[in-house]
């Protein structure tokens, strides 16, 4: 477990201390007193925004309810202000941002019912939606090693728990997984490929694990270098 998801569950950890409430309640609730958001992958979010929600229950009707104000809070997570009323009894929750930061965003936050932790209380992840990994780089090839770095900007609505490489030998076509490790200063994952071939082709794709998903992402080529005579 990387070391950003396990500041977010002790996050979780001690709200859920506050609150005193059992997690694996279902989300059904009339009234939803509290919705705490957090921000995983550090979106530059002003200190109160407001967001339109989306309640829908299982039967496919919906409730919206515009302009809901969220305000940042100690934590750095931003709560709810005031509780809302469903006409429905919902089971799913969709949460609108748009702000403006050189781009428009629109963000959407889909129930997870691991950061559930009440009927009344919700903890979800601001996410885009989709996975983008940046700051590529292979850096310090050798004839026998290399470096490869990488940011995760965005994993989804669900937490990462797993990154790395599938690495390809293109010559023999043998594969090897290799688990990437969490460098906090720079928000960068870096594997360290060892016990290469010499002067031989090789192809790398990342992988991402959470909850939600497996993917593979940023196919990319290198070359080992010869072997010094």
């Amino acid at each position: 477990m990387r070391k950003a998801v396990i500041i977010l569950s002790t996050i979780i950890l001690f709200l859920l201390s506050l609150i005193g409430c059992n997690k694996d309640l279902e989300y059904n609730a009339r009234q939803m007193n509290h919705i705490i958001l957090i921000n995983p992958y550090g979106y530059n979010l002003p200190n109160k925004f407001v967001a339109d929600i989306r309640f829908s229950d299982e039967y496919g009707t919906s409730q919206i309810a515009n302009d809901v104000s969220f305000i940042k809070t100690s934590t750095d997570t931003f709560l709810m202000e005031g509780p809302l009323l469903c006409r429905i009894l919902a089971t799913e929750i969709q949460i609108y941002i748009e702000f403006i930061d050189n781009y428009l965003y629109a963000k959407t936050i889909n129930i997870n019912r691991d950061f559930m932790i009440s009927t009344d209380t919700l903890i979800l992840p601001i996410s885009l939606g989709y996975l983008i990994i940046e700051n590529k780089s292979i850096n310090n090839i050798t004839d026998t090693s290399a470096t490869i770095n990488y940011k995760v900007k965005d994993a989804g609505f669900s937490l990462l728990t797993e990154t790395g490489i599938y690495l390809t030998n293109l010559d023999d076509n043998n594969f090897i997984i290799l688990e990437a490790a969490y460098n906090n200063t720079d928000s960068i994952y870096t594997v360290n490929c060892n016990n290469l071939l010499p002067a031989s082709a090789y192809k790398f794709v990342i992988y991402l694990i959470n909850k939600e998903t497996r993917a593979l992402l940023n196919e990319t080529f290198f070359f080992t270098l010869e072997t010094a005579k």
